[in-house]
């Protein structure tokens, strides 16, 4: 609310997120900090030689919450503080963009 120039950071899907944001809001994120992050822009790379219909199907599993939660704890050694709530819809918010 301060207008304030930030620096975003993202560690593997959450990188993707990061990158939805830059993207969207660039007078605002000045850098940005990608750890092994994973992200695909429309009409380029592997997505983009599935057909549509393929891909978006491929979307709409990732949104799945009872995969992410299996991905969260299978993910990280200490699960009861990094596989969280928060860790869920930030593994899912790239996916749930229109």
């Amino acid at each position: 609310g301060d207008n304030n120039n930030v620096c975003i950071a993202g560690a593997s899907l959450g990188g993707a997120a990061a990158i939805e944001y830059a993207s969207s809001n660039p007078d605002v994120v000045k850098g940005a900090v990608f750890i092994d992050a994973q992200g695909f822009v429309d009409g380029v790379g592997p997505m983009s030689m599935l057909p549509k219909p393929v891909a978006q199907l491929g979307v709409k599993v990732l949104k799945s919450v009872p995969l992410r939660s299996s991905a969260n704890t299978m993910s990280y050694y200490d699960t009861e503080t990094y596989a969280t709530d928060d860790a869920l819809r930030v593994g899912r918010m790239h996916c749930l963009r229109e």
